[in-house]
């Protein structure tokens, strides 16, 4: 059931929980908004991400121990801590740099390894790792933009591109790449070594990283699968169309 509906200042590209029961939410006017219990039409406005090369927008928002991070089409990793009043305390640059390519510096999703280090995708191709304000490792292997990026409780980082194919890395290392018959636009865990991958076709595929076996395929929708999440308590999976 419906409960309500709250207006961003843009079309909405990317939600995201937080712990203290709010969610976030970034949008195409550069904007992410912070809504609270309770609070819920009077959301805390976050501007630092800009127009860059003529496009806009925040593309993904994600927990960030507590606080909150996020990506977009600037090419800006922007991290949030909530007080008083959210401030912008942090901020992380490299895609596309010393890439030839319209928009390579684009930051298109976000995630989580699973000793903590961020992950971030892109459409120049690649996955980074970072710790603090450094970047650790630099994941090469796709054709086309990274869609989205997940580090599994397994330890390995899996990433989704636009090259129809699923990367299963450890470290800097491709071990193993699966062929998802589509642009894999979202990714999501589902425990242990078991993942879960959407796209274009409409498909919801069930994965083992530690074979790259497909074990399961559902038809979800006619068009795009854009998001995922994993429900563990009721080992059941919701997908958006």
């Amino acid at each position: 059931m419906l409960a309500g509906q709250l207006r961003a200042g843009g079309p909405v590209r990317c939600v995201c929980a937080l712990p203290n029961g709010g969610f976030a939410t970034g949008s195409m006017d550069n904007v992410v908004r912070v809504h609270r219990p309770g609070q819920w039409e009077q959301p805390a406005l976050l501007s630092g991400h800009q127009q860059r090369a003529g496009v806009d927008g925040v593309l993904a928002v994600a927990p960030d121990r507590g606080d909150l991070v996020s990506a977009g089409r600037d090419g800006q990793i922007l991290f949030w801590r909530d007080g008083v009043q959210w401030q912008q305390w942090g901020a992380l640059s490299g895609h596309g740099e010393g890439v030839e390519g319209t928009n390579v510096h684009v930051v298109s999703c976000l995630g989580r390894r699973s000793d903590g280090a961020l992950l971030s995708g892109g459409w120049d191709k690649t996955v980074r790792a970072w710790e603090g304000d450094q970047q650790v490792a630099l994941l090469q292997g796709h054709t086309i933009a990274v869609n989205a990026v997940i580090g599994l409780p397994s330890g390995e980082v899996v990433s989704g591109s636009g090259d129809q194919t699923i990367g299963v890395w450890r470290g800097a290392e491709k071990l193993r790449s699966c062929s998802a018959g589509a642009p894999v636009r979202t990714l999501c865990s589902c425990g242990g070594s078991i993942f879960a991958s959407a796209g274009n076709d409409g498909s919801v595929r069930l994965w083992d990283a530690a074979t790259a076996r497909q074990l399961a395929e559902c038809k979800a929708a006619t068009a795009y699968v854009l998001s995922l999440a994993f429900h563990a308590g009721a080992a059941e999976l919701a997908a958006g169309a």
